[in-house]
C-alpha cells in the first residue's frame, strides 16, 4: 500500500514536470517559429527523460553503449509495451530526432502541440493515401535534415509481453531511402507501468542497441522476409535481455502463422 501511495506521489510530480517542459518547449517553438527546435530536440528531450525518470524513481540500465553519438539520417525502432516508452527513449534520443505517432495524439492536450513544436509526424492508419503522404513527407525531411526517425514497428502495446508482429510501414521508408536500421530493445517498462495503470512504480528499465542493420542491399521484393529477421533479432535479444534483468520468463510465443 505505501509502495503505491509513493508511485502515485512521484507520477503526479512527473506529469506537473512534464506539462511545464513540454509548455516551455511550446512556447519556445512559437517564439522562433521552430527554427531551432531541430538542433535542441536532442538535449533537451534527453534533460526531459532522464529527470523524469528520477522523479519517478526508475532506474534505466544500459547494457551497452549508446551509438547516437553522430547525426545521420537513420531509422530507429523500438519494441512497444507502456506509455513509459516515450519517456525512457527520450532519456537516449539521438539528435535532430524525428517521430511519427498515431494520428488520435491530435486529442490529447498539450501533447498535441508538442508533435507540433518538436516537428513531429503524425499518420492517419485508417487513411491509406494519406499515410503514404505522411510517410514520404517523413522520408524527405528525414533525409534533408539528417534526422533520426523513431517509430515503433508493432504500432500497438504487445499485451503478452512478447513483441508483436511489426507492421510495414518503419520498413517501406527504410528501403526507398536507404537508410539504415537501428533497433533498439528494451525490457521492465511494462512491469513499471502496465497498460491502464496511472502512475509508474520504481522498477528498473533495461535497454539494449542492437547494431545498425543496412539497407543498401534490400530488395522490395523480399520486404516480408527483410522484416522478419529483424523482428527475430529483436526477439531474440529481448528475451535474453529480459533473462538477463531477472524478469519472469514469458508464456510461449505466437505460432508461426501470427508472425510477420
Amino acid at each position: 500500500m505505501l509502495g503505491t501511495l509513493l508511485a502515485i506521489i512521484r507520477s503526479f510530480f512527473a506529469i506537473i514536470f512534464f506539462a511545464t517542459f513540454l509548455s516551455t518547449m511550446i512556447i519556445f517553438s512559437v517564439l522562433t517559429w521552430r527554427r531551432w527546435i531541430l538542433p535542441v530536440s536532442g538535449p533537451v528531450l534527453r534533460f526531459f527523460g532522464r529527470t523524469t525518470l528520477k522523479i519517478l524513481g526508475i532506474p534505466l540500465v544500459l547494457t551497452n553503449e549508446w551509438p547516437f553519438a553522430e547525426d545521420e539520417a537513420r531509422v530507429v525502432i523500438v519494441n512497444h509495451q507502456s506509455t513509459l516508452d516515450i519517456i525512457w527513449f527520450s532519456a537516449v534520443t539521438p539528435n535532430r530526432i524525428g517521430a511519427i505517432g498515431k494520428r488520435e495524439l491530435i486529442w490529447v492536450p498539450l501533447m498535441n502541440v508538442g508533435w507540433w513544436a518538436f516537428r513531429h509526424f503524425l499518420i492517419d492508419r485508417t487513411d491509406r493515401e494519406s499515410a503514404i503522404r505522411t510517410m514520404r513527407a517523413a522520408t524527405e525531411n528525414t533525409k534533408k535534415y539528417s534526422r533520426s526517425l523513431a517509430l515503433a514497428p508493432e504500432g500497438t502495446r504487445s499485451k503478452n509481453g512478447h513483441i508483436l508482429p511489426f507492421k510495414k510501414g518503419a520498413f517501406h521508408l527504410a528501403i526507398d531511402a536507404r537508410l539504415p536500421i537501428y533497433p533498439v530493445v528494451m525490457c521492465g517498462a511494462g512491469e513499471s507501468m502496465p497498460k491502464h495503470t496511472f502512475w509508474a512504480y520504481p522498477t528498473p528499465i533495461h535497454l539494449q542497441f542492437l547494431p545498425p542493420i543496412s539497407t543498401v542491399d534490400w530488395e522490395i521484393e523480399r520486404l516480408d522476409e527483410h522484416i522478419a529477421e529483424v523482428h527475430d533479432l529483436m526477439s531474440i535479444a529481448y528475451r535474453e535481455l529480459r533473462a538477463s534483468a531477472g524478469l519472469p520468463q514469458l508464456a510461449p510465443p505466437p505460432s508461426p502463422q501470427d508472425r510477420p
